[in-house]
């Protein structure tokens, strides 16, 4: 179980520099990385903003950062439309977080040889 919990954390760890160079939040990516809890949530917090910047002013880089990120379209679409899960702009960053977490998972079982 301490393993899996440590899998969580490095997935986490290595997934936050990732969106935050997609998406351009250079801050929440210098938090520090002892309190990778905070540094998670602080992404999280500047991806909501950053995607509700998107939402107004630019519409076609957030769709082509979603088409490059490879998030399920489908699957954004079903949650956008059923309403459940918040906000527009937090279900979007769920979505991106969800998909750069599970990329995570499948690079870090490649580099252990277990895939």
């Amino acid at each position: 179980m301490k393993k899996a919990a440590n899998n969580e954390e490095q997935v986490r760890a290595e997934s936050v520099p990732a969106i935050c160079r997609s998406f351009e939040l250079a801050s929440a990516a210098e938090t520090s990385s002892e309190d990778s809890a905070l540094s998670f949530d602080a992404m999280r917090q500047a991806l909501i903003r950053r995607i509700e910047f998107l939402l107004r002013e630019n519409t076609g880089k957030l769709k082509s950062l979603l088409y490059r990120i490879d998030v399920d379209e489908s699957r954004l679409g079903e949650k956008l439309r059923s309403g459940k899960g918040g906000f527009e702009a937090e279900v979007i960053a769920d979505e991106i977080i969800r998909r750069q977490m599970q990329k995570t998972r499948t690079r870090i079982l490649y580099r252990e040889g277990r895939l």
